[in-house]
This record gives structure tokens, sequence and C-alpha cells, in this order.
């Protein structure tokens, strides 16, 4: 590992436990009583290292922003041609889910603080939002190398952006609605791609 991978993965782990900490008192104690200061003396930091981390209270708790893609897989996924499109979005999207037990859990104890408090899923659904979009571009780059563009296909990104939204049922099908698991099952994605790509042919 290099110098600067461990240094991502120092901070990696810092902003992991910062975020846990964050939604386990939420849970205990209800989010309006959380405040910075009670994250910072049970992490046993400083609020300027918080701030160093999160921009505010509220980005610890439901967090920054969905997980994205590593450069390298987008690079994998964008070199990927015109076949295949959906079952290498569906392998990009999967490695972006939780990949430890820290992890599972953070995802875990957020999806409780939603039940128990519904005005975080407003928040939440922000970030997928963003996420979407975020997906959308790099499907709609994979597009336009392949050969096609918005000035043939105006609504060239719409496609895109639906490209994403079925990924995310044939990910949601796969793990069985369960956002905790981990290695995604090879053999079942498939079967399940091949189910939604009969599904969208069934429905042409």
């Amino acid at each position: 590992m290099t110098g600067g991978d461990l240094r991502a993965a120092r901070r990696r782990a810092t902003t992991l436990n910062i975020e846990t900490i964050a939604v386990e008192l939420a849970l205990e104690m209800g989010s309006d009583a959380v405040t910075v200061e009670a994250i910072c003396e049970r992490a046993l930091i400083s609020p300027r290292t918080f701030y160093n981390y999160f921009t505010s209270r509220d980005a610890a708790l439901i967090g920054e922003g969905w997980p994205q893609p590593s450069p390298e897989s987008v690079a994998r996924f964008l070199a990927g041609g015109t076949d295949g499109l959906l079952s290498d979005l569906v392998e990009l999207c999967a490695g972006t889910g939780p990949k430890t037990e820290a992890e599972r859990v953070l995802l875990e104890r957020r999806m409780k603080l939603i039940e128990q408090e519904p005005a975080w899923a407003e928040k939440s659904m922000a970030n997928f939002g963003e996420a979407l979009d975020m997906m959308a571009n790099i499907v709609l780059s994979r597009l336009e190398t392949a050969g096609r563009s918005v000035e043939d296909e105006p609504d060239l990104y719409e496609v895109a952006k639906l490209s994403v939204m079925l990924t995310g049922a044939v990910l949601h099908t796969t793990t069985h609605g369960n956002p905790m698991v981990g290695e995604v099952d090879r053999e079942e994605m498939n079967r399940v791609v091949d189910l939604a790509r009969r599904t969208m042919k069934g429905m042409l």
C-alpha cells in the first residue's frame, strides 16, 4: 500500500467512525439532541477535526453523498463498448455497496434512523438524486464513446438515467431488497439481468 493509499484508508476509517457515532447518538437520544460537540466528545476528536471531515452535523448523520465507484472501475466500464451495458452497469453499481462489516453496520443503523425519524428520508433522497445524476452521466459517456450523441438523440441523457434506474431494480431483486449484502452473487445477478432484458423486450 502506497503512502497515498494509506492516508486514504485512514481518512475513510476516521470518516466511518464519526458517522457511526453520530448515528448511534441519534438513535439513542433523537437527532434533535445530537450536536457536533456531543459527536466529538464520544469520538474523542476536536470540533476542528470534525469539520475537516464534514461540512455539518447533518452530513455526519446522513452522509455527504452516496458511495461513488472507483476511478478504475469507471474506466473499465467506459471501455466496455456497445455490448453488455446493463451487466456492466450492474457490476459498477454493485461495487459501490458496503464492503466491510463496519460499513454494513452503518448502513443498517442509518436505515433504522430513517424508520425512527422519517424526515431523514428526504435528505437521503437528495443524496440519491445526486448519485443518480452522476451515474447517468457515466452511462452517457459510454454511449457517446460508442458513437451515440445528444445531437442525434436529444433524449439520450434520459435513456442513460433510465438505464441506471433499471440497474437499481436489478440490484434490489438480486439482493432480495437487502442493501446490507456484501458480495453480489454473480450467478443470481446474471439471472436477474437476463430477466430484466426479457421484461423490457416483452414491454416493447
